[in-house]
């Protein structure tokens, strides 16, 4: 928040990109409404919790990625879907509102800041300058020639030169798509038993739904939010996001 609204810099946070804070953000935050869901808080703590929320929301919106928001709102249902039944009517009013909240009041002061409001990232003018298109592009070129086994982890950056579209400008380190770069790297396995485990774990989840809490909800909405922002950013590469999902998968497998 600080970087952004006062310094006016990337917000970037502790990480490389505005799009890795946005996913980490958000996985904490799924934390935080599956604990304000279990515990139900009362008094003076039911709203220093919401202030809690309301915090980890606005600095999520403030880093204006679209994938993160998207990905959010992918997990936000995820969660409903699992835990609409014992969400209560007036802890889910105060929710809303308070995400609501967040959102509106990010618009109001990006409004009179340089650059596009999260708003505007999603009208056709920003949509239309959607700058990984070409990356995309070049990487699926590069996907086509690669052996069944991959080329190796960590060596996109070095074949993808030579595929490289010349008016695509990235760092060239990464496709800011996981599943293709692992495909790229590490071949049609690996590609595979990822998916292979993701699905197991959403199959296993369903069937044991009525033993999780609304608690564990929120574990599960996490993890769906950064698989579906995955798809456009580089989180599996990254060590603290990749730490924090694996505590979640821990202590679903510990329910």
């Amino acid at each position: 928040i600080y970087q952004d609204y006062i310094a006016q810099t990337w917000p970037f946070g502790v990480f490389y990109n505005q799009n890795n804070n946005g996913a980490f953000l958000s996985l904490i935050l799924f934390v935080g409404v599956g604990w304000f869901f279990q515990r139900g808080p009362r008094g003076l703590q039911r709203y220093v919790h919401l202030a809690l929320i309301f915090l980890l929301s606005l600095a999520m919106f403030v880093t204006g990625s679209r994938g993160v928001a998207l990905a959010f709102l992918f997990g936000a249902m995820a969660y409903g879907a699992l835990a609409w039944r014992e969400m209560g009517r007036r802890n889910l009013i105060h929710l809303v509102v308070v995400l609501l909240l967040a959102f509106i009041v990010n618009q109001g002061v990006q409004w009179g800041l340089p650059g596009d409001t999260l708003v505007e990232k999603f009208s056709d003018r920003g949509l239309g300058s959607f700058e990984r298109s070409l990356l995309w592009a070049s990487a699926l070129e590069l996907a086509a020639d690669v052996p069944w086994y991959g080329v190796g982890a960590g060596t996109f950056w070095y074949f993808y030169p030579a595929y490289r579209h010349p008016d695509e400008n990235s760092g060239g380190f990464h496709i800011h798509n996981d599943y293709l770069q692992i495909l790229i790297e590490l071949g049609y396995p690996a590609i595979l038993l990822l998916l292979i485990a993701m699905a197991v774990l959403a199959i296993t989840y369903i069937r044991r739904r009525s033993a999780m809490t609304v608690e564990d909800h929120g574990l599960f909405a996490g993890l769906v939010a950064l698989m579906a922002h995955s798809f456009v950013a580089f989180n599996f590469y990254v060590l603290p996001i990749q730490i924090i999902a694996g505590l979640y998968l821990a202590r679903l497998h510990h329910h």
